[in-house]
């Protein structure tokens, strides 16, 4: 399932997005927790969003990139949501 998804900002520049869910053969993705995401209920996204350090303090999250070696000669492994910034 494919889905193309149109947003402006507040300037009116429009952004074109194209979500697709992985095939079942795949590991979940990005895609997937947007998806996801989108089918909690409207009123529901609007509360705060966390996840917890490992001592247990919220924080909202960030989105990192894994790397097989470095930043400079690794090869990009996954996203990940993380605790830190």
């Amino acid at each position: 399932m494919k889905y193309e998804v149109q947003l402006k900002d507040e300037n009116g520049k429009v952004y074109n997005f194209t979500i697709e869910k992985s095939k079942q053969d795949e590991e979940k993705s990005l895609n997937d927790f947007i998806l996801d995401s989108l089918l909690i209920s409207e009123d529901k996204r609007k509360l705060p969003f966390y996840v917890y350090a490992p001592n247990g303090t919220p924080f909202y999250p960030s989105i990192k990139m894994q790397f097989d070696g470095n930043f400079f000669d690794g090869n990009l492994k996954a996203m990940v949501l993380s605790w830190r910034d």
